[in-house]
């Protein structure tokens, strides 16, 4: 039986690994449509199926994920993203045997005005 050093260790571990996917996932969606004529709140819908798609159900040293996104309506009276200024929700939880870790975070595209060719 691993001591409580080592769990941490191994969820350490896990946490990192994790981050890296996410980076991962984030930067080939920037290198495949930053330059393409998508729109911000299709842009972070992207992303966010993404990680959704790779993330969701994973198991990393032991430790299940868990992921959920949530798109804000940007039109109309029921427009989330009027109040927020967000495009989309996500969360990814963490489960580890006696150990949960929530995260959340609310993203807003936006491009650059600078971009090469516009």
């Amino acid at each position: 039986m691993a001591t409580e050093a080592e769990d941490r260790a191994r969820r350490e571990r896990a946490y990192r690994h994790v981050g890296q996917l996410i980076d991962g996932i984030v930067a080939q969606a920037c290198a495949r449509h930053y330059f393409a004529p998508t729109q911000e709140h299709q842009f972070t819908s992207k992303i966010a199926d993404r990680l959704e798609s790779e993330l969701n159900n994973l198991s990393v040293f032991g430790v299940s994920v868990s992921v959920h996104a949530q798109d804000f309506p940007d039109k109309g009276r029921g427009s989330w993203e009027k109040d927020s200024g967000a495009d989309v929700y996500i969360s990814v939880v963490m489960n580890a045997p006696g150990h949960t870790i929530n995260k959340g975070m609310t993203i807003q595209s936006k491009w650059d005005d600078h971009r090469q060719g516009t």
